[in-house]
């Protein structure tokens, strides 16, 4: 199950809404392989449009088509998809702006002795960079910035620099599925 929750800096009034997590759109089989058969392995041509019922979602929650071309031609080659994937959080390091993103990663099964995986790279909108994916650690009501591997992100306000966020409560908390 997903949810969505909104968080805001503690001085002016930047905010950002954020979807994580999962829904039954995004199960291993829709997801990563439509409405064929996971043993299929991505035998059959998706259109260019990737909005029919029978593509992988994955396709349209990338959100760049350059991403989504690289997922089809590696799993047309036998990568296959991680058990952790979901809408994530990311930020991007220069401009500081929040984000969600699909977060997933494939993993070449062949018998290639260097075994390679694939994590897609988002590009923020705004500046260009390649956004980081991110988590918070709440202290005190405030919210830390780190990314995943726990480092610091040093994440500032892109409106007024203020490096405090907080969860608004406000507008509550939307669980879906």
């Amino acid at each position: 199950m997903g949810h969505g929750y909104r968080v805001k800096c503690t001085n002016c009034e930047y905010n950002y809404g954020f979807w994580v997590g999962l829904g039954m759109t995004h199960s291993p089989e829709r997801g990563f392989y439509g409405d064929q058969e996971p043993y299929q392995k991505w035998t059959i041509d998706f259109p260019d449009k990737i909005d029919h019922w029978y593509t992988p979602s994955v396709l349209g929650l990338v959100s760049s088509n350059k991403i989504a071309r690289q997922v089809y031609k590696l799993m047309t080659q036998g990568y296959i998809p991680s058990r952790v994937y979901g809408l994530a959080e990311y930020v991007c390091p220069h401009c500081n702006l929040l984000y969600h993103r699909f977060y997933f990663r494939l993993s070449d099964q062949t018998e290639n002795p260097k075994k390679k995986k694939y994590t897609p790279k988002y590009e923020c909108p705004r500046c260009r960079s390649i956004l980081k994916p991110i988590k918070f650690h709440e202290h005190e009501g405030i919210l830390t910035v780190l990314y995943l591997n726990n480092k610091n992100a040093k994440w500032e306000c892109p409106k007024c620099g203020n490096p405090h966020l907080m969860y608004d409560k406000s507008k509550g908390e939307i669980l879906w599925d």
